[in-house]
């Protein structure tokens, strides 16, 4: 192809539009307020500079940044990409809240895998009020079950630990270019934020606080009076217990387990009405996380109708109101999934 006709066809390509180099205060404030309304999540600093440093990376594209390593981020972090582009918010629109099978309203999907098709591992600020940050950066993989990890204290330590290991893995074929972890390393250093994987301080406090464990691996943590006992009441079973029971009744026996769990409901209800709040939260998450991916497509997920009913209830009791909303998402998408 002569050099004339090369410049015809690269003019005709539409240019893409390069993000602005940096946020403002302005910017910044009003993204949180958005990201606030529209996510239930108060943005910590953290998430503008990872933005930023993705858009270091690749000016055009900074969501898909990082996919060498076969990760993109998503979630509010759309809402600060479109912003950044447009220099202006988006249409308010659900669609920005990516949720996968095991997404209860606690967690905001903030990256994920790119080659592991529908349900890919993903990771999560997970905090347990709509209005307070992040306590840390969970992860789960759909495929594998309900159960999250804590992966890190801030996303950027998630972001390093998965390029190092990708890096790492792939130095005796790479040249000599800058490492992608050890631009995050430096901007984290910066801005001090914690890379540290695993279970951080935050949490570990987090859990000396919860009133019972769940089947997602969280905890379940709320307002609890040790002297009058009233915010969680123990309804006989272990989590073990609970997955065996709800299994059980998965699983065709049915007769024998249907008592069972409808009296696990109704002491749920009246835990519910008498300020344990505790109880309602932990049965309302056990019923969602024994539901499972490969469930037979076409059918109603099992526990779907009692999850969202306690879940539902017990949030505004909570001052979690905003967690309903999201809650009705995830079940949407549960839907249409086991629909295919």
């Amino acid at each position: 192809m002569s050099e004339k006709a090369k410049r015809r066809g690269s003019e005709a390509e539409p240019a893409q539009k390069r993000m602005r180099p940096a946020l403002t205060d302005d910017d910044r404030k009003v993204l949180q307020k958005a990201i606030q309304e529209r996510f239930s999540l108060r943005a910590p600093e953290e998430m503008f500079a990872v933005m930023e440093c993705c858009a270091s990376i690749d000016p055009c594209q900074p969501m898909t940044a990082l996919r060498e390593f076969h990760v993109e981020l998503t979630g509010p972090f759309r809402l600060v990409n479109d912003y950044m582009s447009a220099h202006e918010l988006p249409p308010h629109t659900d669609d920005l809240d990516e949720r996968f099978f095991y997404d209860m309203p606690e967690v905001c999907v903030v990256m994920k895998r790119t080659d592991q098709g529908e349900q890919p591992m993903h990771w999560a600020y997970f905090r347990d009020e709509p209005d307070e940050e992040p306590i840390s950066v969970v992860a789960n993989k759909p495929s594998e079950g309900s159960t999250f990890h804590v992966a890190s204290e801030s996303l950027i330590g998630s972001i390093v630990a998965h390029c190092s290991r990708a890096e790492k893995q792939a130095a005796h074929k790479k040249d000599t270019k800058e490492s992608i972890a050890e631009r995050f390393r430096d901007a984290a250093a910066v801005k001090g934020i914690s890379i540290a994987e695993g279970q951080g301080p935050k949490w570990r406090e987090r859990q000396k606080r919860a009133v019972a464990k769940d089947l997602f691996g969280f905890g379940v943590v709320v307002p609890y009076d040790k002297r009058t006992e009233v915010g969680y009441r123990n309804v006989g079973y272990t989590a073990k217990q609970m997955r065996e029971l709800l299994d059980n009744y998965r699983h065709a026996k049915r007769d024998a387990s249907r008592a069972e769990i409808e009296t696990m409901i109704t002491n749920a209800q009246l835990a519910l009405d008498e300020g344990d709040n505790g109880t309602p939260v932990e049965i309302g998450r056990a019923f969602l996380a024994v539901d499972k991916l490969t469930d037979k497509p076409g059918v109603t997920p099992t526990f779907k109708a009692p999850g969202q009913a306690l879940l539902s209830a017990v949030y505004p009791v909570l001052n979690r109101s905003a967690f309903v909303s999201a809650l009705n998402r995830l079940l949407e998408a549960r839907q249409q999934h086991c629909s295919k």
